[in-house]
């Protein structure tokens, strides 16, 4: 009796799926929940395969401030070498030669207790291109690199191409990033050497509301679906870092991944609002 019970419970059991499944209503409403998931699904998938970077660029046009430069900053831990002068110049050669831009041999060098910098500076009408090559002696490290946690005693070199566009229409910056990772990947420096800073910057008159403000930043973030990390909603100062799976590119502090930045502040002397949107965050001063 004991077994023939446990068989009749175990079919019981399944009478109830068997049931629903045989109600058409009920099989159809199953497939469109089905057809939902996949849908999501697919959703997920092709915002990490196609909203990367140039995503970033149409979360930035939809402030509608107009986009006065875009800004590109590779840099490159290229090892612990000793690299003569002509070494350097080699390399800036390179790289400007791989960007279009012709190399006279000229370079800037400067020298502290800490570091050596060989800087080439190329400005044009539309852009300005600056390379250097930086040898740092010790356990100090480079501002792209702060987040390392191993330090190296002896010297380190690094190579740095910062690429600045100015009103910047047909997205040009996203070809020379392009670019400028094959030309590192042709020097054989791993992708994990290498840190990627991209920012746009535009700007609008006057000195906005902070209600305004906030829906620009909100909508920006949200076009990324990115999630707030931290924020300072401060007209004096406001800034917003938040984190997206959509871009790779990502620091930590405190724990925490960010990727996205968010910036704005009023510039009295021309009376506009400045707005930043950077990933993964912005470089240099704002």
């Amino acid at each position: 009796m004991r077994d023939f019970q446990f068989s009749y419970d175990r079919k019981r059991k399944h009478i109830p799926i068997l049931e629903v499944l045989s109600n058409k209503r009920m099989r159809f409403l199953f497939a469109i929940v089905m057809l939902l998931w996949v849908a999501v699904g697919a959703q997920i998938i092709t915002n990490k395969v196609f909203m990367k970077d140039g995503d970033i660029i149409g979360a930035f046009m939809n402030t509608n401030s107009g986009l006065m430069e875009s800004t590109l900053e590779v840099t490159a831990n290229y090892g612990n070498q000793y690299l003569t002068q002509e070494d350097k110049l080699s390399l800036i050669s390179y790289l400007s030669n791989g960007l279009g831009i012709r190399f006279d041999q000229q370079a800037e060098n400067n020298e502290t207790a800490e570091r050596k910098e060989t800087v080439f500076v190329r400005e044009a009408k539309r852009a300005k291109t600056t390379i250097k090559v930086v040898t740092v002696n010790g356990t100090s490290s480079i501002d792209a690199f702060a987040q390392n946690s191993e330090k190296v005693s002896g010297v380190t070199q690094y190579v740095m191409v910062r690429l600045t566009i100015y009103e910047d229409v047909n997205n040009d910056i996203l070809e020379y990033q392009k670019i400028i990772k094959l030309l590192f990947e042709q020097l054989k420096v791993a992708k994990t050497n290498i840190n990627i800073t991209m920012q746009f910057s535009g700007a609008f008159a006057g000195n906005l509301l902070l209600e305004t403000k906030n829906k620009m930043a909100d909508r920006m973030i949200d076009n990324l679906n990115g999630t707030i990390v931290y924020e300072n909603r401060q007209n004096d100062l406001y800034t917003i870092y938040a984190y997206t799976g959509l871009l790779d590119e990502y620091i930590k502090v405190d724990g925490n991944k960010i990727n996205i930045q968010v910036a704005m502040n009023y510039d009295e002397e021309n009376d506009t609002t400045k707005i930043y949107l950077a990933t993964p965050i912005i470089s240099g001063d704002w």
